[in-house]
């Protein structure tokens, strides 16, 4: 799933069934785009270290907007062995935030 006219958002389905929405910033959806590059469309298929949104943080700030990133596993319920990692920098294809 994209959020194809604003880019804030991309929703991705693994082969396990787990569902992941990834939402960058709260109320960005008022931007209608911009400040947001997305390198997917729906129905892609990707692999880690895909880029998938770029955001411009910056422009996100001068909004008046958080840059907080989200991310929510959507059936999280259908996974209880499912283990998040605690709030912490991360490294793109290096650190492991969700584990099953």
């Amino acid at each position: 799933m994209v959020m194809a006219d604003s880019n804030h958002a991309v929703g991705l389905r693994f082969e396990n069934g787990a569902e992941l929405l990834i939402h960058i910033g709260i109320d960005t959806v008022n931007l209608q785009g911009k400040g947001f590059t997305c390198f997917v469309k729906q129905g892609d298929k990707v692999k880690a270290g895909d880029k998938l949104i770029q955001f411009d943080k910056k422009v996100i700030a001068d909004a008046g907007y958080a840059n907080t990133v989200i991310m929510a596993v959507t059936n999280s319920a259908e996974y209880p062995q499912l283990k998040k990692a605690k709030d912490q920098k991360v490294t793109s294809a290096e650190t492991n935030v969700i584990s099953f």
